[in-house]
């Protein structure tokens, strides 16, 4: 989604901005650069809140994808995926610890369905989004 977003903000096409969007390799670059761009460029407030709400949403599922793709995962004894460990560091008394496992449990994973359904919510909003910056930005020249 956020090719087709440097795409409209740029207003450049397909290839440049995929381009940009594999040059800048962290998805935090990618979102930052998108943010500057719609600062930069988008002068209706309304279009320009709409896509920081929807770029503040992204953030928050972007937190529980990362949680659970960047973490070690602990097996019980019956081989069954029990907890993650993060790879974050947290101080206790002075000395560097890893935070502290979390289980996988019935809560954990209901939240992140609802991350899942969310992230497909906010994929929707983007593609209406799309056009609406195309003909804002067109409009401006």
């Amino acid at each position: 989604m956020f090719i087709y977003l440097i795409k409209a903000l740029m207003q450049t096409d397909e290839a440049a901005a995929v381009i940009v969007f594999v040059t800048l390799n962290t998805a935090r670059s990618r979102i930052e650069l998108v943010e500057r761009l719609g600062r930069a460029k988008v002068k209706d407030k309304n279009l320009l809140k709409a896509l920081n709400t929807l770029i503040e949403r992204f953030n928050v599922c972007t937190r529980v994808r990362n949680e659970f793709n960047h973490c070690m995962y602990g097996i019980d004894d019956t081989g069954v995926m029990s907890h993650t460990q993060s790879f974050r560091i947290r101080d206790i008394d002075g000395l560097p610890a890893l935070e502290r496992p979390k289980p996988i449990d019935e809560g954990r994973i209901a939240h992140l369905l609802e991350t899942i359904e969310e992230m497909k919510r906010i994929n929707r909003e983007l593609w209406d989004l799309v056009p609406r910056l195309h003909a804002h930005l067109a409009a401006l020249g």
